[in-house]
């Protein structure tokens, strides 16, 4: 982001997803716990400016070689509302 002139992603965008909706492992730098097969792990980058909102959500389910198998099959394009 910063290499594009664009704002850092603040939030915690990539985690473990379970019971609850945030949990272990976290995607950041102080995270001790490793990814492992079956997991279920979400992405959720968001990009915001003034006359901008960009989200997007994905789950993945981690395979046996670490392989990601994506869990939803929504069509993986842009939409433009409005």
């Amino acid at each position: 982001m910063r290499k594009n002139k664009r704002p850092d992603e603040k939030r915690l965008h990539s985690h473990g997803q379970g019971y609850d909706m945030v949990e272990r492992p976290l995607v950041r730098h102080d995270e001790t716990m490793k990814i492992e097969k079956n997991m279920n792990m979400v992405c959720h980058p968001t990009y915001v400016t003034e006359r901008t909102y960009s989200w997007c959500c994905d789950n993945f389910l981690i395979g046996e070689r670490g392989v990601a198998e994506r869990l939803h099959r929504f069509p993986q394009k842009i939409f433009e509302i409005g």
